[in-house]
């Protein structure tokens, strides 16, 4: 990823597909327009994780949940890749 902002402790994000919240964690946002963070954000990395997240897949509802993390969307789906949990927003 290039560019992008450095989130040390917070970052809360949500749309119209739902929300997601970090929380003494460090994260990465790579931004889509000129606004690092108002115009949108296009992918977003979580480290420092202190056990595997919880995550289940209700339809096209996707539920992420871990000490210091919490995301739920609808219109998405979910995919474990190695050690990485990827949620994909299906946007129309």
């Amino acid at each position: 990823m290039e560019g992008g902002v450095l989130h040390s402790r917070f970052i809360k994000l949500g749309n119209e597909s739902g929300n997601m919240e970090v929380m003494g964690m460090t994260s990465l946002t790579e931004e889509i327009g000129p606004h690092p963070l108002f115009n949108g954000v296009l992918r977003i990395v979580v480290a420092g994780f202190e056990s595997e997240p919880s995550a289940t897949a209700e339809g096209d509802r996707v539920h992420v949940n871990s000490v210091g993390f919490k995301a739920n969307f609808t219109g998405a789906s979910i995919e474990r890749v190695n050690q990485e949990v990827v949620i994909r927003l299906h946007m129309q």
